[in-house]
């Protein structure tokens, strides 16, 4: 039954935790599917219903979504093999310039869906909101990674 003159399968491992990036695509889902909703239906279901104030509320939840979703890609990208190929700062790069570039074009689509309007300040929200949840995972990485090393002991020379 067994051919030794065959070599021995290895066993594939993905670098990718699948449970990892179905959260990152829920999310980007979720924020495609916000955008590309008409304002009275948000409204409906959110409950929330007339912008107040110097900055409307949907720009906070323009912020809250991309950093949850920088977050969560960032955490995604360091757990993997990326992170090992990349290295720690070139990881929260990627994560950043992924999830801030598809915050832009998102905020484009907007442009041509007929009951949505463009705007530069979702447009800031988003890259900002990209760039906090990456800078959260990437520094709080890099505090764990630090502590880690110096809790183990010195070997003498």
């Amino acid at each position: 039954m067994f051919d030794e003159t065959r070599p021995a399968r290895r066993a594939i491992r993905l670098p990718i935790r699948p449970a990892r990036w179905w959260a990152v695509a829920g999310v980007a889902g979720l924020l495609l599917a916000g955008a590309l909703a008409s304002s009275a239906n948000l409204a409906v279901l959110t409950g929330l219903s007339v912008p107040t104030g110097p900055v409307r509320i949907t720009t906070w939840l323009h912020f809250l979504g991309y950093a949850t979703l920088g977050a969560l890609f960032c955490a995604a990208l360091h757990a993997g093999a990326f992170a090992r190929s990349l290295g720690a700062s070139r990881t929260f790069l990627s994560a950043f310039a992924v999830v801030a570039g598809y915050g832009l074009a998102v905020e484009l689509l907007h442009a041509v869906v007929p009951h949505r309007t463009f705007s530069l300040l979702d447009v800031a929200a988003n890259v900002l909101g990209a760039f906090a949840g990456s800078a959260l995972v990437w520094t709080v990485a890099s505090l764990l990674y630090l502590r880690a090393r110096t809790a183990r002991p010195v070997r003498p020379s």
